[in-house]
């Protein structure tokens, strides 16, 4: 997904027209897309993540946005896989899934909706926080005014 062309209006917005504090945010994620891109897909361990659904794209009945889904059942097993290894994972599917946002609508406001699967998690298991901290640490700054909705079920 290149948005480089559409991406400055989503900066702005996110940093509520402060064209300083925004061309700096731009700035840190150029770098970081040339540090991140390409994502090794063969690395086992993505492919671990991937495979365990841990981070997936629900499937869609077309119209809406692209939903990607994080299944903390699912990230509690994964013991071999750190948050990088499931942040690349969710990159890819980030930019998968606003690649075809942009398809045949406004490229200058992709959106997704995210959904936060904790069925059968609870206070007492393993809660990977570290994992989630570092997904939404590169989501966040790198993808602003991307998220149409986050959904945290039950």
């Amino acid at each position: 997904w290149n948005a480089r062309a559409n991406s400055w209006p989503r900066f702005l917005v996110a940093r509520d027209g402060d064209v300083p504090a925004a061309m700096q945010m731009l700035q840190t994620h150029e770098e970081w897309k040339e540090k991140t891109f390409p994502i090794n897909t063969s690395d086992p361990l993505i492919k671990m993540v991937m495979a365990s659904r841990a981070v997936s794209e629900v499937p869609g009945r077309g119209g809406g946005h692209p939903t990607l889904c994080v299944n903390f059942s699912a990230l509690q097993r994964l013991e071999d896989a750190d948050g990088s290894h499931v942040a690349d994972a969710f990159v890819m599917l980030v930019e998968t899934a606003l690649a075809r946002a942009v398809e045949g609508g406004d490229p200058r406001t992709p959106r997704l909706c995210q959904l936060i699967d904790l069925t059968g998690v609870g206070i007492s298991s393993k809660l990977r926080i570290d994992v989630l901290k570092t997904v939404y640490g590169r989501f966040e700054p790198n993808y602003p005014e991307t998220l149409e909705k986050m959904v945290l079920y039950p």
